[in-house]
């Protein structure tokens, strides 16, 4: 399993959304949750400390380096194999949970730990918070 990318790198307008949402994204999560307990990081290794780990677009971190919650945009077109390779990167890195954006379709898809299969979910039971409601946040 290598980088959660989407497969369509070369076509620019997906690439510069995928990468604008992600990073925008990255910087308003990071302003909205507690700098002395997570450190939000920009498509980072799940496992910061060997470097072939899988990157997904949002790593969330706590001040041990042990990831929490990781966030993956997509289009509709990945969907399916972005779930297959989100819930063995959760059950591999011990993640508490895994979320799903289609920003095609503005849905939002979580797997918690302990859960077998993906739900439409914007809420992080780990964070108490509404993914969603931060998307359109100017940070």
């Amino acid at each position: 399993m290598e980088h959660l990318k989407e497969k369509s790198w070369n076509n620019e307008a997906v690439t510069n959304r995928k990468k604008y949402l992600a990073r925008h994204y990255t910087h308003v999560l990071a302003r909205n949750l507690p700098s002395s307990r997570y450190e939000v990081v920009f498509e980072s290794d799940l496992d910061p400390f060997h470097s072939d780990s899988p990157q997904p677009d949002v790593v969330v971190y706590d001040r041990g380096l042990n990831p929490h919650a990781a966030i993956e945009f997509c289009r509709q077109d990945d969907l399916f194999e972005m779930k297959i390779t989100a819930a063995a990167a959760l059950e591999r890195y011990g993640l508490d949970e895994f979320f799903l954006y289609d920003y095609e379709q503005d849905v939002w898809y979580a797997l918690p730990k302990g859960q077998s299969s993906f739900s439409v979910n914007s809420r992080s039971g780990l964070f108490n918070l509404d993914l969603n409601s931060l998307l359109n946040n100017p940070g």
